[in-house]
């Protein structure tokens, strides 16, 4: 669990990991971030709450998102700069997130 800090999890230039079953709640930013050059990475099952700005924010390409449950963000609970897709778009599949977010 990682819990009351100024950023989350983040992963920078890491490709082809797995970020499974973490608890991230009460975040001053990000809960969980992949930043660019995070690519092809496999992100499921985590819960994410109280982010002050995103729950789980994507700067990478070929990620796959799954199950992870998002709520309580300050600005957007989940953010895909890779939107419109495009050839190496991100996957997102059966992820929760507060409605009221978007």
């Amino acid at each position: 669990m990682i819990s009351s800090c100024d950023w989350g999890l983040m992963l920078n230039d890491a490709s082809n990991s797995q970020v499974m079953h973490n608890e991230i709640w009460d975040m001053l930013h990000n809960g969980l971030s992949l930043w660019s050059g995070s690519d092809n990475n496999s992100v499921k099952m985590n819960e994410v709450a109280d982010a002050g700005a995103f729950g789980i924010a994507v700067f990478g390409e070929g990620n796959i998102m799954r199950k992870n449950n998002v709520s309580g963000s300050g600005w957007l609970d989940l953010y895909d700069s890779s939107y419109p897709p495009g050839p190496l778009a991100n996957e997102w599949v059966k992820n929760e997130y507060d409605t009221r977010n978007w």
